[in-house]
């Protein structure tokens, strides 16, 4: 993290959210960015149905190439996958992360095993929009990440905090609408077919409500994710920083040195017996010896 500056970690999500609020406001939002969330929806399509385990290819032009049946080495694969990240991120102590990806490893089971094939198929279905907000969520976490050099991510995380923040906004302005007005639901598709919508309604009786209630919700759970993350990242950028302090430890006194008496106690009382010696004989000489 100490690539970014405490401003750039402050700022970076408020200024993204308030500019893509602004850019959707103006009506230019779908002319300037609108592009960018196809490739999202495919890839959110291709990642329900990896989980699930079938074989899927995104295209970024508004389709999914998606599989038949399940097969056993995309999921083996993908297991494999989740499984070793989480080992090493274990090893290697980062013990939140390596949970995480244990908890992915254990969804990735229950979908493609503890389903049955037409639940598979409504998690593929639902995966598209929700695609959409989860990876967008994504990618604004990602802007505090620190990438291996080759990926040029240093300039790259400014055009993903821009394209994550807009689509989030977005469609989380356009789910929380769809809640009154189901007019507002995407009912469609790019390519001219049945939508992911009208598959949900026809091939799984989900009602208009129930539509944009699921997906609203989705939503804030995204916003949640993508506030979060840049929190955790704004407080490890402090303590880089050395903008936090450490608590002083008790101490009796206080810190003036002009006055003895404002000094903490240094040492236990001491109490003095006087000696008196017998008459006659030596005493302690009280004056000095006259010299000159």
């Amino acid at each position: 993290f100490a690539f970014l500056s405490l401003r750039q970690s402050a700022l970076a999500l408020p200024v993204a959210v308030g500019a893509a609020w602004l850019l959707r406001a103006s009506g230019l939002a779908g002319v300037v960015l609108g592009g960018a969330r196809i490739p999202l929806h495919e890839l959110g399509h291709a990642l329900a149905a990896w989980f699930c385990g079938f074989s899927a290819v995104p295209i970024p032009f508004g389709m999914t190439w998606l599989g038949d049946a399940r097969a056993v080495s995309v999921w083996l694969l993908l297991a494999a996958g989740l499984g070793a990240a989480a080992w090493r991120l274990h090893r290697a102590g980062e013990r939140a992360w390596a949970g995480l990806f244990a908890a992915l490893l254990v969804l990735q089971q229950l979908a493609t095993w503890a389903t049955d094939d037409r639940a598979r198929r409504l998690i593929i279905t639902f995966g598209g929009s929700a695609g959409e907000l989860l990876l967008s969520a994504t990618l604004i976490a990602l802007f505090h990440a620190r990438l291996p050099a080759r990926l040029r991510w240093d300039q790259a995380r400014w055009i993903a905090l821009v394209i994550g923040a807009f689509i989030l906004v977005n469609q989380t302005l356009l789910w929380r609408g769809a809640r009154l007005d189901h007019e507002l639901i995407p009912w469609g598709s790019v390519m001219g077919e049945d939508g992911d919508m009208q598959r949900l309604a026809r091939d799984h009786g989900w009602a208009p409500s129930r539509i944009a209630m699921r997906y609203a919700a989705f939503a804030h759970a995204s916003c949640a994710l993508a506030a979060t993350a840049s929190r955790i990242a704004g407080s490890i950028v402090s303590r880089l920083a050395g903008l936090t302090s450490t608590a002083m430890r008790l101490a009796a006194g206080s810190s003036s040195c002009s006055s003895a008496k404002r000094f903490g106690i240094s040492s236990v009382t001491r109490n003095d017996t006087p000696v008196t010696f017998p008459p006659g004989r030596l005493k302690l000489r009280t004056s000095p010896t006259r010299t000159g």
